[in-house]
């Protein structure tokens, strides 16, 4: 019997990683902190010494670019 293996990769997940780096070093500390360690709006404003206001907009603001950056179309190259 034959072992199979099926790998799914989300779409999205290699324009996500292509569009990490491009995020301000402060908002990719922000998402990493909110999505990856789990913590609270308050408690990233506390680690950053910003305003609950400031991190919530920093976090808003990277995940639309985020969102704008994985949904964009693809750009196909055709050659003969």
């Amino acid at each position: 019997m034959s072992s199979n293996i099926i790998k799914v990769i989300h779409p999205g997940l290699p324009r996500l990683s292509e569009a990490l780096p491009k995020l301000e070093a402060n908002e990719r500390i922000a998402i990493y902190l909110r999505f990856w360690e789990h913590l609270s709006i308050q408690e990233i404003a506390q680690f950053m010494k910003l305003s609950w206001d400031s991190v919530d907009q920093m976090i808003n603001a990277a995940l639309e670019f985020l969102r704008c950056e994985i949904e964009k179309p693809l750009e196909l190259k055709l050659t003969a």
